[in-house]
């Protein structure tokens, strides 16, 4: 049955409430401009508006379009790194009124090579932010620690590349740090294998970069599911914690740097 995103009479767009996962459907994500039948799919079959990322020059070329190298949510606090923050920041603001004092860049910057692009590739998952602290952005690892998060620290700089939050308390990951870390502070946590996952200019790509949550408890895939070695993991760690999934194109399993939701729809009482 085709699913309407339609923004109708009695609704808002506000932004994320819980990061990386929506509570309601989506009506926007960043994303890279580089998949236009991807973009195409978002927009006429669930009516998701698109930001898509500014090129980052600082950046390699496969990853400077790449939305989890440039955007980390905590709270309803945004952290941009400058070549995208007027787009993001625009979009945002109108579309939800939310103030721009809640929206920083910064200041280290993102560019290439490694771990000077990692400074904001951390993953969420409900009050924990897994990530490498040595190179986590100064600003994010303050407001962290002031608001009460719990970072737990891994081998790998590309955290949010290398994972997907599946709920509060949950996380599928290709990295073997992150699934150590995951599992020893509580979080149900998958390792899969790495090599499924395409990537221009690099041997693989990392699995958190093939998806994004546009609904709440529907996760979208860039290309078929099934491409992966370990599909039938994955599906069956999903239907564990509720979770179905599309899949946004009939290609391969591409790492596009993520589909990062933005806002959702709210139900106005």
């Amino acid at each position: 049955m085709k699913q309407e995103f339609k923004k109708g009479r009695g609704q808002t767009e506000n932004l994320i409430s819980v990061a990386l996962l929506p509570q309601n459907k989506v009506k926007s994500v960043l994303i890279s401009n580089e998949f236009p039948e991807i973009i195409k799919t978002l927009n006429n079959k669930y009516n998701i508006n698109t930001v898509t990322v500014n090129k980052n020059p600082a950046l390699d070329t496969p990853i400077s379009k790449h939305a989890d190298c440039c955007l980390l949510q905590l709270n309803n606090n945004v952290f941009i790194e400058q070549n995208n923050y007027k787009n993001i920041v625009n979009y945002l603001t109108n579309a939800t009124g939310e103030e721009k004092s809640n929206f920083h860049i910064i200041p280290e910057g993102v560019f290439s090579p490694y771990p000077n692009d990692v400074p904001l590739n951390a993953k969420v998952i409900g009050d924990k932010i897994i990530c490498n602290t040595k190179y986590l952005s100064e600003a994010v690892t303050k407001y962290a620690l002031e608001f009460g998060f719990d970072i737990i620290n891994v081998n790998q700089g590309y955290a949010a590349c290398s994972s997907i939050t599946v709920s509060e308390n949950a996380l599928i990951t290709d990295d073997e740090s992150i699934y150590v870390s995951s599992k020893s502070n509580g979080i149900d946590c998958i390792l899969i294998s790495k090599g499924s996952v395409k990537l221009n200019g690099y041997k693989y790509g990392f699995i958190g970069g093939t998806c994004g949550m546009i609904d709440k408890n529907l996760l979208a895939f860039t290309g078929r599911i099934n491409n992966h070695t370990d599909a039938e993991l994955i599906i069956n760690f999903l239907s564990k914690h509720n979770v179905r999934y599309t899949e946004l194109s009939s290609g391969p399993l591409v790492d596009i740097g993520g589909i990062i939701p933005l806002t959702e729809l709210n139900e106005e009482l």
